[in-house]
């Protein structure tokens, strides 16, 4: 039995749950406990690190993950975006 649930990240208030948040941009991912805590820990990061280049390989790691586990509507959102 897989332990991957269905979770919903609004990285504008850097949140994930397990049901849609109203009124919020979310995305929509496919993901097991520990890549939850993964994509709770960059989003999480001290904001006083927020710059410079660790900052950016954090970022695209985040986006990378997300992008990983997304569903196929959470891809095209992210390939929209990063176009």
């Amino acid at each position: 039995m897989s332990d991957e649930l269905v979770y919903y990240v609004s990285l504008d208030d850097k949140k994930v749950s397990e049901q849609p948040m109203q009124g919020q941009a979310t995305l929509e991912i496919v993901a097991k406990p520990k890549d939850i805590e993964k994509i709770e820990e960059y989003m999480h990061k001290d904001e006083d690190e927020a710059v410079g280049e660790r900052y950016e390989e954090d970022l695209k790691a985040l986006f990378q993950l997300i992008y990983d586990l997304g569903t196929k509507e959470t891809k095209d959102s992210l390939d929209k975006m990063l176009k």
